[in-house]
């Protein structure tokens, strides 16, 4: 009976063991999921001690993302003169000409003089403008917004909002921006002759905030808003509405997260016209100069 006791306290010491390693592993990863490491600064923790690991595909990248910042004139993309953004881009080769684009701000806008901002793909960037007015961000620069047929054709005006004033960011909150542009419309006419003339393209971009949730990407993990756009188009040419397939459907769908304090992490973009070629533009770097973190002066 003594060597049975001894048998039955040995297979509870072996079995008390097999549950100790069981479930001190999912305790540590439970942790880890409770609390993201580049969401703690937004949840009042520090971010300093812990790199946070790239995502795969982006070992070729530098990654980082400087403190969010809440003393500024807008929450949701901080104007900070010298802070640049980075993106790792996906997408068709025909449209992503290089994996990686950024912008950044030169100098801050004032009134309605709009302030200058360097953006696009390595190697190819250009200037864009962008204007703080009324509390809300109006900005000509981000890559893929207009149709695929007009690429690359800046707005020649811009109304709305790219982003509202903050304390309109909410949940369910909608709000629109226009721009207008100069195209070439070409058809064909009843001789079968090719035909080209300048047209006005009328562009309705309408976003719609669908959820706050946290979103992962190669800089780190950040709780965000989440921001459904959709874009359509009206095409006249002497004053006649063309292309009307374009006008009734949308011709872009766009998923855009937002973070407090650190701006754009994330966007997905879809065109109708090709339904399987999502482009990605996924952040890698956010960098803000530490002699501008303050309501962003010049």
């Amino acid at each position: 009976m003594v060597e049975n006791r001894r048998k039955d306290i040995i297979l509870l010491i072996a079995a008390g063991a097999l549950v100790l390693l069981i479930f001190l592993p999912f305790q540590k990863i439970q942790k880890t999921e409770d609390t993201p490491l580049a969401s703690r600064s937004l949840l009042g923790g520090d971010t300093t001690e812990a790199p946070v690991e790239p995502a795969s595909g982006s070992s070729d990248f530098e990654v980082g993302v400087s403190d969010p910042i809440t003393d500024i004139p807008h929450l949701y993309l901080p104007l900070t003169r010298g802070s640049t953004w980075e993106y790792r881009v996906t997408g068709p080769p025909v449209f992503v000409k290089n994996p990686k684009w950024s912008m950044t701000l030169v100098s801050l806008p004032s009134g309605d003089n709009p302030g200058t901002v360097t953006v696009g793909f390595a190697g190819a960037e250009r200037k864009a403008n962008i204007w703080l007015q009324e509390g809300g961000v109006r900005f000509d620069g981000l890559s893929f917004m207009e149709p695929l047929e007009f690429l690359e054709n800046r707005p020649l005006t811009l109304e709305g909002f790219l982003l509202p004033i903050q304390e309109s960011i909410l949940m369910h909150g909608l709000w629109v921006q226009r721009s207008t542009r100069e195209v070439i419309y070409r058809f064909r006419n009843k001789k079968n002759k090719d035909i080209e003339m300048p047209a006005a393209a009328t562009q309705t971009d309408r976003a719609h905030i669908k959820d706050q949730e946290f979103m992962t990407v190669p800089a780190g993990t950040f709780k965000s808003w989440r921001i459904a756009w959709l874009s359509r188009i009206e095409i006249k040419a002497d004053d006649r509405p063309v292309l009307k397939n374009l006008t009734s459907e949308p011709f872009r769908n766009e998923t855009m997260w937002i973070a407090p304090g650190i701006g754009i992490i994330r966007r997905k973009i879809r065109y109708t016209s090709r339904p399987d070629d999502d482009i990605e533009f996924s952040l890698l770097r956010y960098y803000r100069p530490e002699t501008h973190k303050t309501k962003g002066t010049p």
